[in-house]
């Protein structure tokens, strides 16, 4: 939960929202230690042990992970049952009380986010609530979600690997890292008697990659190698930090930091639709933490080249179309090069400047489904600059015709005055 987002609740106790940031970053914390107490499993290893009935993804396990929001409690548990899964290799009881502890430590900080986002609600106790999985005071529903960043800090949408499919829709967000001090509560102290932590894994650092695409793959999608600098795991010591077999014995390869500085080349996968400003996440594709800590997020910013021809708003684009004055009065036809091919237009007679027409799913397809935006062609009439003795004495005859007033040829006054 963000505070300057809670702080705008009238009546909201600034302590409180303190406390329940606090205690959501905590939460988080606690997490990592414990991805990291079973030897911090890749997140789509998670997600392909998830259960059918409660299905995980990729991004939600990185906001639960990163402190973003307080995740739904059967989210937030099968999480926690996959982890513990992990460490044992065996499938985990709902009545294991490791379960009931991570339990109680989500009713913990959901009893802070209630009473943050409803001030003056009576709220049980975690060992009072019932087994719910949300505390909804009568009458009421509480938000959906209090972390709804400005739409400034740019879409961000889910891991997109080359050869994966989508995840779930794009997310705004940024990325953020969870500091908090420690706190005991009787839920956190059996958890961490359980998976102690490490002094020395720490996660490892996002890195924010900009690159510029033109207007045709950011409207299409492509594939693209990337080439970044990375830390990367030390192979010698496996990110210990010390020599193989000889604990007090620093690594003479990463000297002790249990990685080493490197490139790292990726294929990644851009999605149809992305726009200027728009952010790709690619989840543990980032540096490895010291210590052989998990890795942190790879971010790739699109920047859009601006097109020679086309104009983008939104998902619709913008163009213009000089015409002949002949074109423009009889009518006709005329071809418009696309972005996909080529388009006859139908041009009605007496078309004036400024016309505009719609071309309707010719435009950048949706982000978020299998919509398009449309075209629309501006059209200007082009007047000619240079004409022949013949063409001026049409367009005097067509002057004429039109009941204009006498009109004769322009002459240069140097050609006038010249005997």
């Amino acid at each position: 939960m963000d505070s300057s987002i809670l702080g705008g609740y009238v009546g909201t106790d600034q302590s409180a929202v303190a406390s329940s940031n606090e205690e959501l970053a905590r939460l988080a914390e606690d997490l990592w230690d414990l991805r990291i107490g079973v030897g911090s499993p890749p997140l789509r290893t998670m997600v392909g042990l998830a259960s059918s009935a409660r299905p995980l993804s990729v991004s939600a396990i990185s906001e639960a992970l990163n402190g973003k929001r307080l995740p739904r409690r059967d989210f937030f548990m099968e999480l926690v049952r996959v982890l513990l899964m992990l460490d044992g290799g065996r499938p985990i009881s709902h009545d294991d009380e490791r379960l009931k502890l991570w339990r109680v430590r989500w009713m913990e900080v959901e009893r802070l986010r209630v009473r943050v986002a409803l001030p003056g609600t009576k709220v049980e106790s975690p060992s009072q609530a019932s087994d719910v999985n949300q505390i909804e005071p009568a009458g009421q529903k509480l938000p959906i979600s209090l972390d709804s960043r400005a739409s400034d800090t740019g879409r961000l949408v889910d891991q997109a690997l080359a050869g994966d499919g989508p995840d779930e829709g794009a997310k705004i967000t940024e990325p953020v890292n969870v500091k908090a001090q420690t706190h005991r509560t009787p839920a956190r102290e059996g958890i961490q008697a359980y998976y102690p932590r490490s002094s020395k894994k720490l996660p490892g650092e996002d890195i924010v990659l900009p690159v510029q695409f033109p207007l045709e793959e950011c409207a299409f999608g492509v594939i693209k190698e990337l080439e970044f600098p990375t830390a990367a795991l030390c192979s010698a010591c496996q990110g210990s930090g010390n020599e193989a077999g000889k604990s007090k014995r620093t690594c003479k390869v990463c000297r002790g930091g249990g990685r080493l500085r490197t490139s790292r080349k990726i294929s990644v996968k851009v999605p149809a639709g992305v726009e200027d400003g728009t952010r790709i996440q690619f989840a543990d594709q980032g540096e490895v933490g010291p210590g052989g800590g998990p890795p942190g997020d790879v971010y790739l910013w699109v920047e859009e080249i601006p097109h020679h021809f086309f104009c983008r708003k939104g998902d619709d684009l913008h163009c213009t179309a000089a015409v002949s004055v002949a074109l423009a009065v009889l009518g006709g036809q005329m071809v418009l090069e696309t972005l996909e091919r080529e388009e006859t237009l139908v041009i009605q007679p007496g078309t004036q400047p400024g016309k505009v027409i719609k071309l309707e799913g010719r435009g950048v397809p949706h982000l978020r489904d299998g919509g398009r935006g449309d075209l629309f062609v501006h059209f200007s009439v082009q007047i000619p600059t240079l004409i022949d003795p013949e063409e001026i004495m049409l367009f005097l005859k067509l002057a004429n015709l039109n009941q204009q007033p006498e009109i004769t040829p322009w002459q240069d006054e140097s050609e006038a005055l010249s005997p």
